[in-house]
């Protein structure tokens, strides 16, 4: 079978990962010998390599954060702000555990910056998320009402949708409430 041929096969069964690596991973395996189901292992493998780039671009997209912002952009030099819990949140541990995650701060203390990071790095590791912009009140535990009324400031709450009140196939929140007083 022609390259072409086994090429326009590939696109045809949407094999784009394996289409685009084809030429690369076959001078490899020629140039060293390598056995046929090695070879086969590795086109399998740029195969899901290339759906998992896509999932993730796919899922970015989706959650419609309005700012590409990361964490090793944000500085937490001069700020009271724990970076080693920021970058434990970032991991995405509270999500498996269900838990919710309330930022709270005065205006230009980097809530956003964080929230949009935190969420990011969360959709990179396999989650799925979606941003909300709110003001006024919050469907959200007395708790983090009660934070909002006392701090007259904005809140950033990370949460599962079942706690916030959305969509079930989401497993991450992210809703920014401007409180204004």
């Amino acid at each position: 079978m022609e390259r072409t041929e086994v090429l326009d096969l590939m696109g045809e069964l949407r094999l784009f990962g394996m289409k685009n690596a084809y030429d690369e991973i076959l001078a490899t395996a020629l140039k060293r010998r390598h056995e046929p189901q090695r070879f086969a292992g590795d086109l399998l493998k740029a195969e899901i390599s290339e759906k998992q780039a896509r999932s993730i671009k796919y899922q970015l997209t989706i959650a419609k954060l309005p700012l590409a912002k990361d964490i090793d952009g944000f500085v937490f030099q001069d700020t009271p702000i724990n970076e080693s819990l920021v970058r434990d949140l970032a991991g995405g541990g509270f999500i498996a555990q269900q838990r919710n995650v309330v930022l709270i701060g005065g205006t230009g203390t980097g809530k956003t910056h964080l929230a949009m990071a935190i969420a990011r790095s969360c959709i990179r590791g396999g989650s799925r998320g979606r941003f909300f912009k709110r003001q006024l009140s919050l469907p959200v535990s007395t708790m983090s009402q009660w934070w909002v009324r006392r701090s007259s400031r904005a809140v950033v709450i990370f949460g599962s949708p079942n706690t916030l009140g959305h969509s079930p196939k989401a497993r991450l929140v992210v809703t920014i409430t401007e409180v204004r007083s």
